[in-house]
Order: structure tokens, then C-alpha cells, then sequence
């Protein structure tokens, strides 16, 4: 080892010990952080290993520690991407700890308990309210670098890394406003890879866009667990692929930013990772040093940390007749966890005496918790914890903060939980009943038992207990009496149906490959079944191809005002599609809310736990110009939010979702306490500003941005340039400022004429929200927020005037103005690569003809307007020709084929990373006002109101 890699092992272990609170890193930790580029891997470690922390470690130490080549090649946004939401939790919180503890946490945490230095303890955990909400931690991009473990050891970095956590609903801090700082993103496959095909699941259609540039550009993806990842996996490839320029002679899209993918699985291969892109005959195309693994040296170890784990003493017990459903199974459940009580009874009282019950589905988990509850009588609540992913988050944290409680050592704990718990879960149990299913699933389970070796290794036992693992079969219908080919088909259908989710054959598979093996240590498991394991790891059968991708950068919604489902990309073709739950209170038919879900009031559940059923009460998000539509089959696809009143029942806070529709929900909904990206967009927290003004405060934004992103493209930078400019230009039009006098009306405030014309607004000032707070504040907002309506898309105005000033001498545009002018359409959202209106709440009540288009009216004249001296000209007569199709009569293409030239160009992820920056710079100059804000006066109540109506004040 030379000199100065010797420095940099001692740094890292510094840093991880810091961050560990003492812990030693292994040596494939090391590795994997301090040695060669950083470049796309598989890391195949055994469970239990601490691959959570090599891979966040190894991308902070990379992006802030190593040398400037690495730094600089090493992408600002870690994306940690899981594919069960317990596991996204417990991350997070790791995650969490480790900056704090290094003093490069963004934003504060509020720990259950800290040690004499005022950093979180190993034991601590994010402090929940009372009532289980808030996670103890309000990430802060904005928030300055402390002096402190990582600034005096040698880390580089002007900011400090904020922590988000991705699974729907409104952010409380939107990660996407900063594009230029560090960030880690948490979240499980479908929340992130949804997004990342722009088709963000629970989120907002105008927000797709900047999630999914910002996701594909930049970022470093880690995909742990892949095993489980099912189509999900594919998907990630693609895109890993997608994102190349070149691969092998094969061109693709590129980035504006590298991004980098990393693998990691206890039980993976590099076969199991050979998508479309990456296959090469019966091979793969990756280089040869793609598989990271443990060192021979690591392997051969014994008595280290690294030994007590793979050699964890562990039993395996194959009884393949019995099942969670008979009648005599809590009894048995219950007779061997008092027998390992009794055995421990003179155990440390840190041995965990738990027994471990995994389900492969949640109602066979609700089944045999409701039968043990039955059979541990008083002790119920205290032993019994279940754990599903059919929870809320508040009501799921309860359950997972149960697993880090120390255990009465008279009566243990018994966990009764599906599939979320066989990967990444930090749990270790003295006694594990799992039912049979594939290989790799029923490996990663075992992981759970004597995970650190504190019952003994390499074959030895102390305190008295052997860890055991009983494997199950499933529930199995009986032959049928006749055994016609009619009933035995029938009968083998019900058979196969009886594994799911998991497949019938890779299930027996599995019993074959266990029934003789006794010996359940990660070592022997390596060893005995390693040739199962990769029969088992299949590439995947379908991968998501160009023209798919291509087909999601369009947000438009389709003729049945749905958009093309990801599902299959996301989750694959199963029963397990999920879709959003929320319950709320309202009064009326319909609900009054926008689309202002919070992250705990989100329910998944199955969608064919839904589809089919009576849920006449229940409505589903069509975005803001039709809002909440009766849910349908229609509307009711994958992804999708559905809305229920409380008194429709299906939920218990204990257990879950159970579909029972006498049950009572309580309503979780929060008003949000920061405006959204989408309000921010058109208004003001507070202050009314000019068009001038503000768009001074966006191009100050854009100028913070762009120099810590160190954008050299000289073209790109004056194509943003010109757009920031130009993309409130359409605010001119008068019946926009009519309806902000409007607006001013009635919110009690008299309008301000002098800094006219009015670029941004607010109602704070207003005399009506006086003594109010809470609930009925927030409703006072939204029902005066709601007069201002001036019917029309003040960008689609801005970028049409801007698409002929670009033409007005008859010449081509370069492709960099064909930019600003799709970044001037874009930047709400709202119209994209289609320029045409969207179908309304009720289509009959509108009656707009061939010379209107988003409420823009062909011929509408516009003044012009001078920012910072610069002055954008009148324009007599805006044109809308370009919305038609094909080549118009003057020659130039149209809205939409000038949008497939720039997708050429550029490729959708640059395209889409264009667009959030912009976004995020006008985001953030409308949180943050500062160029000449003016508070509105209060009007008196003497003083006689000119008009009442839109139409009146645009005359």
C-alpha cells in the first residue's frame, strides 16, 4: 500500500468509526470507498454484513473526502433505492445518524437520547410526536456547514448533505428546489422508479417533469436487495444504460450530469443483472472487475466480526406438511417460544428472545397473529408486534420502533411479518418460522436468525439455545373427491394461486434444494447452495425499451384522461399493483381538497383489493383542472390516489388495512405547512412583487445555481438565460392583471397599482385571515386563493411571444432558442410537448373554439415590459398557429415537431433536467423574495368596490 492510500485508509476509518460510533469498518468497506473510480458494481456481500453503510459511507467519503478526481466524477445526489418501505425507514434514520455524528447534517434532528458530546447515541432514534407523526428530522438544504468532525478532517464542501425521504404525498422540504447541493434520497422502487420514468407515483402530473430529469442526471442509484426487485431491477438497468452515451459501439441518450448505478445483494449475480442493454450472447458486456465480493482472507476469518456472522450457529428444520392455518399452529408457535424462554432464563439479558413468524402474505399474517392473540391471552399486547406494508407511516413506525424496545426476558417477543422484513432489516431472532419461498427469499429470511452471532458460531452454541428455522409449507387446497380433468385442473390452478405472490415451481424448488440441508450459517448456505442460487437468478424476461421511454416524457393525459401506466416498469404484472389510500372527513358529495396529500395518511394497498369492490364513495386526483373525480375502473390504475371518507372503513390502526367497511378511520390529514412548488409558482407567502422584480430574484437564483453546478456550456446557459427573462412575459396579458386586482378585491387589500404590472401576489396581508389559526386559516387561504381565476397559461403566452420574436425576421431559430422556448412552456408543468387544452372538469359547461388554446386567444395583443433595462417588445398580435399539426403556412413547424427536434437533440433526460433548473430557480425566488416587495394595504371598509368581476376589471 503506498503512502498516500495509507492515508486515506486511516481517514475512513476515522470517518466510519465517527459516523458508527465506534465501529471498525470491514475491509471490503474500506475498499469499496478508497479504491479505483467511481464506476458502476455489484457488491455481493452476505447478509448482515453492514452493506447499508458501506454504500452510504463509500459515496460520502467519494464525494467529499477522496481526492478531487474522484469528487469530481462522483455524482451530488445519492438515490438509496429499496424495494419494501420498512426498510425505507430504518435507512433513513441511519442515514441520518451517520451525518449528524459527522457534522454534515443538514438541517436538525431531535434524537431520543444523546451521549456527553451531544451527538445520537448507537441506541438513539428519531423522536416521533405523541401521536406517531413527524420523523424527528426537517431536512434544511439551505443550511450552512458547521465547524465540525468532517471541516477538521479534511472534507470538502461548501454545504451540508440534507436527507429525504421519498413515499408520496407533499414533501415538507422539496429536495427538488436544490439541484446544485448534495442530497440523499431514500425511497422504495416504485416511489423513486416512477419517477424516475416520469410518472411520479402519489405526486403531482406538473411534477413529474423536474423529478424526472433530476433523477436521471447527476445521481448516484443504489439498488440494494436486487434480488426482490423483480421488473423493478430491469428497469434500473435500462436506465443505466439509457443514461450512457455510448455502450459498446451502441449510442444512447446521454446526461447533462454522470450518473452511476451500483448493485447490491447477499445472493446476487451478475447473470441476474444481464437486462437487454447489458447481454452479449450468454454473457455480459460489463468489465471484468464489475463483481465486488469479500477478499479470500475475509472468507477464511473466524473470530472476527466478520466470522461471529457468517458462521452463525443456525439450525434448519424442513417441515413442508406443516402450515400457519391449522388449528393447532399458534399452540406450537407459542409451546417452542416458552421452551426458549425457559432455556435462556439464565441468559445476558441483551440475547434477543424472539421468535420470528414470516408470512408471505398479509392476510396470512393478520390470520396467525389474530390465533396467537387468541392463545397468549394478557400477555398479547406486550409479546405480539405485526408487521406488514399495508400500514400508514405513523401507525407502521409504532410497530418498527417495538423492534429496537429491550425485551422482557420472562416473556420475549413474538413478530409476526410478511416479506418486509427478509431484506435489510437489522432483526435477530433465537427462533424463525418462515413459509416456503424461493431460494434467494428464504436465504435472505435466515439472515434474520442469530444474525450477529450472539447465540454462537462456527457450529457452537452458549447460553443454552440453539437458533432454529422452521420452514413451512402453504396452505394447500385437498384433491378433489371426482378427480375428473375438469376438478384436477381446477384443483392445480388452486394449488398454483396457494405460493402466490411467488411462483409455484421456483417455491418447490426451494423445499428440494433445503430438505437435507441442516446447517443454516451464511457460510454453509454460500457453499451448499450456491449452484441453486444461480439457476434461480434469472436476467430479466422483459426490459423497458427506447420507445417506451420516449413515450413517458410526454405528461400529457390521454383521451380517457388517464396516463400509460408504469406498473409493469415499476412493480411487475402481479396481483401486489399497488395503489394510494387516503381517509379524510368532509362535508358534501365531493371533496373540497387540492391535492395537498400528506406523507401519513398514504396507505398501500393491492389494487385488486380495491378493483371490483363497492367504492362508489371513493374519488381519484384528475389534476387541478378537473380535481376529484368519482373513482372508476377507468380511473383506478396503478399508481393512482384514491380518496375515501373516513366512514368508508377498511383500515384499523393495529392491523392495518383489512378491507372491512364497518371499521372507523381516523383522518391523519395535516395542513401543509409550506406552500407547494406548484402555489409557489403563482404566488407569494407573503408580498406582492412586479414582473421586473421578480424575475431579477429568479435570474439571482439561476446565477447561485449554475455556479456551484459549474455549467461551461456556453449556448445552454444564455438559452435558461433568455428563458428566465422571458417566462413571465405572458403575465402582461390583461386579463391576467385584472384578475390580481380581482384577487385584491377580495381579499380585503387595495391593489398595488404602482409597482404594476404585477408579476407575483399574496394574500397574507388580508384583513380576513385576522385571528384566525390552524385548520380554518388555511381553508380562509384556499377560498380566497381561489378567485384568482384568469382562466389562461400565462407561459404558454410567454413562449408563443417569445417563439416569434425568435422568428420575426423569417429566419430559423437555433436549437438553443428552440430551448428557451420549450423552458419558458415548460416551466409550469403544465404544457409540455403538446400545445392544446386539457379536458376540463365537466367538458359540456366549456365552449372554446379553434382561436383559443389554454385561454390564450389568437390575435391577444401584449405590451412589452423592460427587465433591468432590458427592454422585451409589444406584441400586436400573438399568434396560436402552432398548435395545429405538420408544417403551417408560412412554413415554420409546429409546437409539437419542435419539441421532437429538441428530443433529438438532447436526449429526455437533458431536456428534463433543463426544466428543473429552471423550475427551481423560480421556486426559490418566490419562497425567498427580496427585489423590491411591497406589503399590501388593507382597503377600507368605507371604500366602494369599482367592479366584482373579472370582466369588469379587464376593461
Amino acid at each position: 500500500m503506498t503512502e498516500s492510500a495509507a492515508g486515506q485508509s486511516d481517514v475512513f476509518t476515522a470517518l466510519f468509526r465517527q459516523a458508527t460510533g465506534g465501529c471498525k469498518p470491514h475491509p471490503y468497506q474500506e475498499r469499496l470507498a478508497t479504491e479505483r473510480e467511481t464506476t458502476p458494481q455489484l457488491l455481493n456481500v452476505p447478509t448482515g454484513l453492514g452493506k447499508t453503510a458501506a454504500a452510504v459511507l463509500a459515496w460520502l467519503w467519494r464525494r467529499r473526502f477522496a481526492d478531487e478526481n474522484i469528487r469530481n466524477q462522483t455524482p451530488r445526489r445519492l438515490v438509496y433505492c429499496l424495494p419494501m418501505r420498512v426498510l425505507v425507514e430504518q435507512t433513513f434514520g441511519e442515514s441520518v445518524k451517520w451525518l449528524d455524528r459527522l457534522g454534515l447534517l443538514a438541517g436538525i434532528a431531535d434524537w431520543t437520547e444523546t451521549g456527553p458530546d451531544g451527538l445520537p447515541t448507537n441506541e438513539a432514534r428519531l423522536r416521533r410526536n405523541s401521536n406517531g407523526q413527524g420523523c424527528g428530522y426537517e431536512p434544511n438544504p439551505a443550511a450552512a456547514c458547521r465547524d465540525d468532525w468532517a471541516s477538521q478532517n479534511g472534507g470538502q464542501g461548501q454545504h451540508p448533505i440534507a436527507v429525504h425521504l421519498l413515499m408520496g404525498g407533499e414533501q415538507r422540504t422539496d429536495w427538488a428546489l436544490w439541484p446544485e447541493r448534495d442530497a440523499i434520497l431514500i425511497g422504495t422502487q416504485d416511489m423513486l422508479l416512477s419517477r424516475a420514468l416520469n410518472r411520479g407515483y402519489a405526486g403531482r402530473r406538473t411534477r413529474w417533469p423536474i423529478e424526472f430529469g433530476l433523477l436521471n442526471n447527476d445521481c448516484m442509484w443504489i439498488f440494494d436487495e436486487v434480488q426482490v426487485m423483480g421488473s423493478g431491477l430491469a428497469t434500473g438497468l435500462q436506465l443505466e444504460a439509457f443514461r450512457s452515451k455510448e455502450i459498446n459501439g451502441t449510442s444512447y441518450f446521454g446526461t447533462e450530469r454522470p450518473c452511476v448505478s451500483w448493485y447490491m445483494s447477499a445472493t446476487g449475480s451478475r447473470r441476474l443483472l444481464t437486462s437487454r442493454e447489458w447481454r452479449s450472447g450468454e454473457g455480459d458486456i460489463r468489465p471484468d472487475d464489475f463483481v465486488r465480493e469479500l477478499s479470500p482472507a475475509e472468507r477464511d476469518d473466524k473470530e472476527g466480526v466478520l466470522g461471529q456472522r457468517r458462521l452463525a450457529t443456525k439450525q434448519l428444520e424442513s417441515q413442508p406438511a406443516w402450515s400457519l392455518d391449522e388449528r393447532d399452529a399458534a399452540e406450537r408457535i407459542v409451546a417452542r417460544h416458552r421452551e426458549m424462554l425457559q432455556a435462556l432464563a439464565g441468559a445476558p439479558q441483551e440475547i434477543p428472545r424472539r421468535t420470528l413468524i414470516v408470512c408471505n402474505t398479509v392476510d396470512r399474517a393478520r390470520a396467525i397473529h389474530a390465533a396467537l392473540t387468541d392463545k397468549l391471552d394478557y400477555n398479547a399486547e406486550e409479546t405480539l408486534v405485526l408487521l406488514h406494508s399495508r400500514f400508514r407511516p405513523p401507525d407502521r413506525a409504532r410497530q418498527q420502533d417495538r423492534l429496537k424496545d429491550k425485551l422482557d426476558p420472562n416473556i420475549g417477543q413474538i413478530i409476526v411479518a410478511t416479506q418486509v422484513v427478509e431484506a435489510g432489516v437489522d432483526l435477530s431472532s433465537a427462533i424463525q418460522w418462515t413459509e416456503v419461498a424461493p431460494l434467494p427469499s428464504i436465504v435472505q429470511r435466515l439472515g434474520r436468525l442469530n444474525r450477529a452471532g450472539e447465540f454462537g458460531h462456527d457450529g457452537q452454541t452458549k447460553c443454552g439455545w440453539t437458533p432454529v428455522a422452521v420452514l413451512l409449507g402453504v396452505p394447500l387446497p385437498s384433491p378433489p373427491p371426482k378427480q375428473t380433468n375438469k376438478e384436477m385442473e381446477q384443483h392445480e390452478k388452486a394449488v398454483t394461486g396457494a405460493y402466490l405472490p411467488y411462483d409455484r415451481n421456483e417455491c418447490e424448488a426451494a423445499q428440494e434444494s433445503l430438505k437435507d440441508v441442516r446447517d443454516a450459517s451464511p457460510a454453509n448456505l454460500d457453499t451448499q447452495l450456491r449452484s441453486a442460487l444461480d439457476s434461480t437468478l434469472q436476467p430479466p424476461a422483459y426490459s423497458l425499451q427506447r420507445h417506451e421511454l420516449l413515450d413517458f416524457f410526454d405528461t400529457d393525459s390521454n383521451l380517457s384522461l388517464g396516463y400509460t401506466d408504469v406498473s409493469p416498469f415499476v412493480r411487475g404484472i402481479d396481483p401486489e399493483t399497488d395503489i394510494y389510500v387516503v381517509w379524510r372527513e368532509w362535508e358534501g358529495a365531493a371533496p373540497p381538497f387540492d391535492f395537498d396529500i400528506g406523507r401519513q395518511e398514504i396507505c398501500q394497498v393491492p389494487i385488486w383489493k380495491v378493483i371490483g369492490k363497492d367504492r362508489r364513495q371513493g374519488f381519484v386526483w384528475q389534476g387541478r383542472e378537473r380535481g376529484w373525480q368519482p373513482a372508476t375502473r377507468d380511473n383506478l390504475l396503478p399508481g393512482a390516489t384514491l380518496l375515501l371518507p373516513t366512514s368508508a372503513g377498511g383500515y384499523a390502526d393495529i392491523l392495518g388495512w383489512t378491507g372491512d367497511q364497518n371499521s372507523q378511520v381516523s383522518d391523519l390529514y395535516q395542513p401543509p405547512s409550506r406552500p407547494t412548488d406548484e402555489d409557489l409558482l403563482s404566488n407569494l407567502e407573503r408580498g406582492w412583487q412586479s414582473i421586473e422584480s421578480h424575475t431579477t430574484d429568479v435570474q439571482s437564483c439561476w446565477n447561485t445555481i449554475q455556479e456551484l453546478l459549474g455549467l461551461d456550456d456556453v449556448e445552454l446557459r444564455a438559452a435558461i438565460d433568455e428563458a428566465i427573462l422571458w417566462h413571465d412575459y405572458g403575465k402582461l396579458v390583461s386579463r391576467w392583471q385584472a384578475a390580481t386586482r380581482l384577487l385584491a378585491c377580495k381579499a380585503g387589500l387595495v391593489w398595488p397599482r404602482d409597482i404594476a404590472p404585477i408579476g407575483k401576489f399574496s394574500i397574507s396581508e388580508s384583513p380576513l385571515l385576522v385571528g384566525l389559526s390552524g385548520t380554518k386559516l388555511y381553508w380562509a387561504i384556499r377560498n380566497i386563493r381561489r378567485s384568482f381565476a384568469p382562466k389562461l397559461r400565462h407561459e404558454v403566452a410567454s413562449a408563443l411571444a417569445l417563439r416569434q420574436h425568435h422568428r420575426r425576421d423569417r429566419r430559423d431559430p437555433k436549437i438553443c432558442e428552440l430551448l428557451a422556448e420549450y423552458l419558458v412552456m415548460a416551466h409550469h408543468g403544465h404544457v409540455r410537448k403538446a400545445l392544446r387544452d386539457e379536458l376540463p372538469r365537466d367538458p359540456r359547461r366549456i365552449r372554446r373554439g379553434p382561436d383559443e388554446v389554454r385561454g390564450i386567444r389568437d390575435q391577444t395583443p401584449i405590451p412589452g415590459v423592460a427587465i433591468n433595462e432590458k427592454p422585451l417588445p409589444a406584441t400586436e398580435s400573438l399568434s396560436i398557429a402552432c398548435r395545429q399539426m405538420g408544417r403551417l403556412p408560412d412554413g415554420s413547424e409546429s409546437w409539437t415537431r419542435t419539441v421532437l427536434r429538441l428530443l433529438d437533440h438532447f436526449g429526455p433526460f437533458r431536456l428534463a433536467y433543463y426544466e428543473a433548473l429552471v423550475r427551481a430557480a423560480d421556486c426559490r425566488a418566490s419562497a425567498e423574495p427580496k427585489t423590491n416587495v411591497l406589503i399590501a394595504s388593507p382597503r377600507q371598509p368605507n371604500e366602494p368596490l369599482v367592479s366584482t368581476t373579472l370582466e369588469e376589471f379587464e376593461q
